[in-house]
């Protein structure tokens, strides 16, 4: 009887451990259940943090970029402001070159009349003797001479005439911008300077005008070299800043391109000079 008590005990002790067992096994799995959704909740947190991550490094850089690109169109209006500025104050000087340029035509065509000439061979072939000048319109001129008066159209004059009046000349206008250059002095000659109201005086007027010219002309390279200079140091700086730099390459190509041109001009009234000295050496060595 005791033993058989002794194994219901047993049996009994048996079941309650397994009991347990089956109990702590069962929360066991319910913890490590809880265990695996806290893990895959925190990788999709995780995950979701990484993608958050990335979208704001992407905003970052386009309002980088839009930051550039503000930054690059607020350059582009100041350069335009700028270039708007300069075609102004060229169009003025332009316009002050074509006064001045004019004064000078109305200048020698002044100082022309009263000139005189022993003679004078017109292009239709016709040769007038003892010749006067007496009026010089923007068309014509008035003569006298041995056989009376009259008014020969400009584009009737010989060359010479024609050149000295500016007849069919267009005027050489040169933009300029607001840098200042000394002028240059005229050539010196060996002989003495011809005497007023004689031909070669009328040579010389025209060769002064020429050196004004020249002057101006050098005014406006040294003013076109500062300023290509200029834009390519600006450029430097803008490529340095890893901002664009086409506007600056492209102002400082026409820069030289226009200094070609002025340089052009230069020699081609420098022949023109040499021109008028040995016409004006053969009238001053007319007795």
């Amino acid at each position: 009887m005791e033993a058989r008590v002794i194994g219901l005990l047993g049996a009994f002790l048996l079941i309650v451990c397994f009991a347990g067992y089956i109990s702590y096994s069962g929360k066991l799995d319910s913890k490590r259940s809880e265990l695996r959704e806290i893990a895959s909740f925190l990788e999709s947190n995780i995950k979701g943090l990484d993608a958050r991550k990335t979208l704001l490094d992407t905003t970052k850089k386009q309002l980088s970029t839009l930051q550039q690109e503000a930054d690059n169109f607020n350059n582009f209006t100041k350069d335009k402001q700028l270039l708007i500025n300069k075609i102004t104050e060229l169009e003025d000087t332009r316009k002050k070159l074509l006064k001045d340029y004019l004064d000078l035509v109305h200048q020698v065509r002044a100082s022309s009349e009263g000139m005189e000439l022993a003679s004078l061979k017109l292009n239709s072939g016709q040769v007038l003797q003892e010749v006067k000048i007496q009026k010089i319109t923007e068309t014509t001129v008035s003569l006298s001479h041995s056989n009376g008066l009259i008014k020969i159209e400009g584009k009737d004059l010989p060359e010479e005439l024609k050149a000295r009046f500016r007849y069919g000349m267009e005027p050489i206008i040169i933009l300029s911008t607001d840098a200042v250059l000394s002028p240059i002095a005229p050539a010196s000659s060996a002989t003495a300077p011809p005497k007023s109201g004689t031909p070669a005086s009328h040579y010389q007027i025209d060769l002064d005008a020429l050196d004004q010219k020249i002057a101006q002309l050098e005014k406006s390279k040294f003013e076109w070299s500062n300023l290509a200079t200029s834009y390519r140091s600006q450029a430097s700086d803008a490529q340095r800043a890893g901002r664009p730099t086409y506007t600056m390459k492209a102002q400082a190509a026409q820069a030289d391109q226009n200094i070609q041109t002025i340089n052009a001009q230069i020699a081609k009234i420098t022949e023109e000079q040499v021109s008028l000295r040995k016409k004006m050496a053969t009238a001053m060595s007319v007795p």
